[in-house]
């Protein structure tokens, strides 16, 4: 009879273990994501044509901010949603781990693991040094999004022609033939 509940726990351990794993590698696809398009959004601010010079001044800020709080703001919900699930899922695999270490007459706490040990204040620390980590990035990909529409929405029209050239003014256009 013991046999078949370890083998029982053993697939309940696995299980969980799985959807452990998938919650983490979505997570961070998410969050890899979200740094995709705040980086893509960089680059199409630097790569804008001339013709959208008259647009820089008005548009380009706020639709930064904009873009930049729904990014920091929908990956902040999502990572404390996922998160939530994963700190159900470690209890989980935790206790399915005491259980099984019952049935083999084990103590169900490892060597070395105190009683007095504060579960919940690991668990939160443990599933909370992620999201930071990954919005610390998040808003650094946002910020990078909002300053290049800061800067360019300040340059000029003719300055950017001097450093980058006009798309119909650009010195290999107007210089002399030779002959």
């Amino acid at each position: 009879m013991p046999k078949d509940r370890l083998k029982h726990l053993a697939k309940l351990a696995d299980d969980r273990w799985r959807e452990y794993e998938h919650k983490t590698q979505a997570e961070w696809r998410f969050s890899f994501g979200i740094w995709a398009v705040l980086l893509g959004a960089t680059a199409t601010l630097l790569n804008l044509p001339d013709s959208s010079d008259s647009l820089r001044p008005t548009l380009l800020v706020p639709l930064s901010l904009v873009l930049a709080g729904l990014a920091l703001v929908g990956h902040w919900a999502l990572l404390w949603w996922i998160n939530a699930r994963l700190a159900i899922l470690r209890k989980e695999m935790k206790d399915i781990l005491n259980r099984r270490r019952a049935l083999l007459d084990l103590p169900t706490e490892p060597p070395g693991n105190d009683a007095g040990t504060d579960d919940k204040k690991y668990e939160d620390t443990y599933g909370r040094s992620s999201i930071f980590m990954q919005l610390f990035i998040s808003v650094l990909a946002a910020a990078l999004v909002i300053a290049t529409a800061i800067l360019l929405s300040l340059v000029e029209p003719e300055a950017s022609d001097a450093i980058y050239g006009s798309a119909g003014n650009s010195a290999i256009e107007t210089a002399p033939a030779e002959g």
